[in-house]
């Protein structure tokens, strides 16, 4: 089932995005939104983390839609949209427990325990701000300075976007052929590999990517660029498609030894 929020109203846009993810590619939104044809109006991303990319193609006046896997992030981003204000009040009035460990093991178990979608994307937030990486499923408490502060707060309240909007879907590769038929953005959170029975589980927020599936489904298509974390396993994968390599800092490079991250691009671009 396709789950939408709708458009929010937005008077200054917010670029900086609202959740903290380990995937998250601060860095590469001012790129990808020049690498996009200037002929494109609409653009799916389909694997939303933290939405830096998302927000700043969003910002560029694409029309964007963002797909998810995770009911949680999904929660927190169609409260963000309906009522901001709301959901930064919440967060206020919970935001000193999460100064103590124990509570933030606690908060963790029951997250998901209200039946009020604010206060579970208000705990969603705090979790996230008040874990190590931001793990809100099974992240460790952050003992050091806190990021679940004033200013966060009041960053949520005053949280405006437009052109974009969320989509949950239980499979984000998936999506490629059953909903999208616009300009595709390809962002994998999770490092390129083959998936094999001895592998470990992912937190919910890094659920695995069956990356061989997401190659069979975008080399006979038109329209879309590829993010990976740079491995020979991904340029093998995509031997004979245009790429770039970047590195850390989203700087172009053509040693394959500093290269960070490498965007594909699709044959008819």
């Amino acid at each position: 089932m396709l789950s939408r929020i709708v458009d929010p109203r937005a008077v200054r846009l917010s670029l900086k995005a609202p959740v903290i993810h380990p995937s998250d590619l601060s860095k590469a939104g001012s790129l990808i939104c020049t690498k996009v044809p200037k002929n494109i109006n609409n653009i799916d991303s389909i694997f939303l983390c933290g939405g830096s990319i998302e927000l700043a193609l969003a910002k560029n006046n694409f029309n964007v839609k963002a797909f998810t896997h995770n009911h949680e992030l999904f929660t927190f981003w169609a409260c963000l949209a309906t009522d901001s204000l709301r959901l930064a009040k919440i967060i206020k009035e919970i935001q000193s427990f999460f100064e103590d460990e124990e509570l933030f093991y606690q908060f963790q178990e029951t997250r998901n325990d209200s039946s009020d979608p604010f206060v579970r994307a208000a705990i969603f937030y705090a979790l996230n701000r008040s874990s190590k990486n931001g793990i809100v499923s099974s992240g460790a408490f952050n003992d050091k300075q806190s990021r679940l502060t004033d200013l966060s707060i009041s960053n949520i309240a005053t949280f405006n976007f437009d052109n974009l909007i969320i989509n949950h879907v239980e499979d984000c590769v998936d999506v490629i052929n059953e909903y999208s038929k616009e300009f595709l953005i390809c962002a994998p959170y999770e490092k390129f590999t083959e998936r094999t029975q001895s592998m470990s589980p992912l937190p919910l927020e890094l659920r695995r990517i069956n990356h061989l599936s997401l190659r069979k489904k975008l080399i006979n298509k038109d329209d879309w660029i590829l993010i990976y974390q740079f491995s020979h396993d991904v340029m093998d994968a995509y031997s004979g498609f245009n790429y770039e390599l970047y590195d850390y800092a989203f700087s172009k490079t053509n040693d394959s030894d500093n290269a960070k991250h490498v965007l594909i691009f699709s044959n008819n671009l």
